[in-house]
């Protein structure tokens, strides 16, 4: 759960077993401020774009993909 300090943006995606790049729809302030997660558990990705992550290897089909934003309130001011 969020602090009062901190606010969540998300998405997420069901995986086709061969897709690697994941758009990011929401604004970020820092790279740091992204956490990617392959069925619930924290995963290492790559930024091949300031919106666009990608994930090796392909996470196997319909796995679900949740990029999380977590921005500290006072960042954002």
């Amino acid at each position: 759960m969020p602090t009062k300090n901190e606010r969540y943006s998300y998405i997420e995606y069901t995986c086709d077993g061969t897709t690697t790049t994941f758009q990011i729809p929401f604004d970020y302030l820092d790279e740091d401020d992204i956490t990617v997660f392959v069925d619930g558990t924290k995963t290492t990705f790559t930024f091949t774009t300031a919106s666009t992550v990608e994930v090796t290897p392909a996470p196997s089909n319909n796995s679900i993909v949740r990029l999380r934003r977590n921005t500290e309130a006072k960042k954002r001011a």
